[in-house]
């Protein structure tokens, strides 16, 4: 491990650190400062819990930040900060996805350039794999070629164009029934029945509520217009421990009810939580 890092996490502050490491720095202090705050940055620490707020007053302006650079730099959604990001910023997977296919179908670049992990996620959110992503980006020069003089004085309607053909919606998901369901926030303009009305409030009111214990028919839904997001609960010390017998009301099949008391970290599911 990198010697700063190891005092970033520690959360030593300039004064504490040994005169080899502070020379290193040549003896700047705000050169410390901005040591920790790209490291932070770059590893998506939390702001409450890192040494970064010391540095960084600014809470909103540091996880757009973190939410930009893990975009430019076609990164995983950081679900490990989705309570922050979906309630604080709004930013869904969903939404974060979307920009990034659309910036790249603007900029003209190929679905290659996606990591692996990233281009799944993609996948699992939006159903646009490589083929259907060059398929959006020919459907949007076909728009190009019906008015070639306005698309050229007007870079806004190829973005339109781009963004109309994107999915609204996120794809429908395997729900396990161990996975905590969480509220993200109303849409504007958006029209709820008094059933998903009362399952947010309950959400809101409720600590902690798994999948389980819901109505599928009504979570779905929620799920769908991204009033609700997933918690995967799952710490470094977790693994499978066996199979008990699901509840009587529980809608998923018994092979699915796993308790994870302790879950070795390859066998981490995609977008897990550690909150």
């Amino acid at each position: 491990m990198d010697t700063l890092e190891v005092y970033i996490r520690q959360h030593s502050p300039w004064e504490r650190l040994p005169k080899k490491v502070q020379q290193g720095l040549n003896n700047s202090k705000e050169g410390w400062q901005r040591e920790v705050i790209q490291f932070s940055l770059r590893n998506q620490l939390r702001w409450s819990e890192g040494l970064v707020r010391q540095y960084y007053s600014d809470e909103k302006k540091y996880y757009e930040q973190v939410v930009r650079m893990a975009k430019e730099g076609l990164m995983l959604y950081p679900y490990h900060l989705a309570d922050i990001l979906v309630r604080g910023l709004r930013v869904t997977s969903f939404a974060y996805y979307s920009d990034m296919i659309y910036d790249l179908m603007a900029r003209e670049k190929s679905y290659d350039s996606l990591p692996n992990f990233t281009a799944r996620d993609v996948v699992r959110l939006l159903a646009i794999g490589r083929n259907e992503y060059i398929d959006i980006v020919n459907q949007s020069k076909s728009a190009a070629a019906k008015n070639p003089l306005l698309w050229a004085v007007v870079g806004a309607r190829k973005k339109n164009a781009i963004w109309d053909l994107l999915p609204k919606f996120p794809q429908d998901t395997h729900i396990d029934p161990w996975w905590l369901v969480r509220f993200a926030f109303f849409h504007d303009n958006e029209v709820f029945s008094e059933e998903e009305q009362a399952v947010a409030a309950k959400l809101v009111q409720s600590k902690r509520v798994c999948a389980c214990e819901m109505d599928l028919a009504l979570l779905r839904p929620l799920y769908k217009k991204e009033v609700v997001y997933f918690d995967i609960p799952i710490v470094e010390t977790d693994c499978v421990s066996g199979i008990p017998s699901p509840s009587p009301s529980c809608p998923f099949p018994s092979e699915a009810c796993l308790p994870f008391d302790l879950i070795p970290l390859g066998l981490i599911p995609l977008g897990s939580s550690s909150t």
